[in-house]
Formats: C-alpha cells, structure tokens, sequence
C-alpha cells in the first residue's frame, strides 16, 4: 500500500525526490500515513477543492478493503516540518505536536471500508441535493392547492 501511495504522489509532484512518507499503526489496528511534499506541490496534491487528495484516499482504500483493514492519509506542510525539526534539534520546546491535525494543511480522513458513501456527507450540513426536492415538494403542494380552488373544479362540487 506504501509504495502504491509513494507511485501516485511522485508521478503528480514536480520534485518527487522531496516526498516523505511516514507510516504507523495505531492499538486499532488502523494505517496511518503522513505525508510531505514540497510547499511548491502542494496544490497539486490537495487539487482543486481537495478532489485529488480525496481521490488518492479512496484508491489506498481498495488495497485496504482487501486486508480488512482501515487507513487514514495526513497531508502535512514541509515548512511546518523542517520548522518542528529546527526547533527540537536546538533544544527549544514550543509545545508544538507535530501530530495535531491543526498543523496539517488537510485533516485526515479515515478511510473505512464498512462505510456507506450516503453516510459521509449529513443530512443536517445543507446538503444542496436535499434543498431542491424541499422545493419541489413544496411547489407540487402549491399547484395542487391552486388546482383545488380552480374554478373548474368548483363547479364540479
């Protein structure tokens, strides 16, 4: 899965050799992949509207429905690495986790193979598909109450 993931990202970045992937696994038994790219490649990786990193996320995801297992890819900046870096090798403590999701340009997103794709995106977010049948329904009930007091159908009562 590793060098699956490695492939994808060299084969979008323009500076391949500054690719860094990092890979753990937590007591849940879930992959964890962190990955850094060069400042310059990040748009690229990320995409527009994140359809790119969203896209590599759901290809690891088949290598990992066939072991059962879960994964989650982290996107992390390469400035915000060599800075953590600098600060623990000259001794300095900023507090600063380089695990925190608030330092990643993106935050991860586990990847579950059980997961249903209509489970992703709820309801109660403002879902634009969910906007148009309201309208729609309530349009429908406005033409049948128009065509109840018509005049035809007055008549006909």
């Amino acid at each position: 899965m590793k060098q699956l993931l490695l492939d994808i990202v060299n084969s979008i970045v323009d500076h391949p050799e500054k690719v860094k992937l990092d890979e753990s696994t937590d007591s849940e038994g879930t992959l964890n992949f962190t990955l850094t790219v060069d400042p310059e490649d990040m748009g690229k990786i990320i995409g527009k509207e994140g359809k790119v990193i969203k896209s590599i996320r759901t290809i690891i995801r088949i290598p990992a429905i066939k072991q059962d297992k879960k994964v989650n890819l982290e996107l992390t900046e390469q400035d915000r690495v060599d800075k953590e870096d600098s600060e623990t090798n000259s001794g300095s403590d900023t507090g600063t986790n380089s695990n925190s999701s608030s330092d990643s340009i993106v935050e991860p997103e586990e990847v579950k193979a059980d997961k249903p794709k209509d489970e992703e995106a709820p309801e109660e977010l403002g879902d634009s598909k969910s906007e148009p049948k309201e309208d729609k329904d309530q349009k429908d009930q406005k033409d049948q109450d128009a065509e109840d007091s018509s005049p035809d159908k007055a008549e006909e009562k």
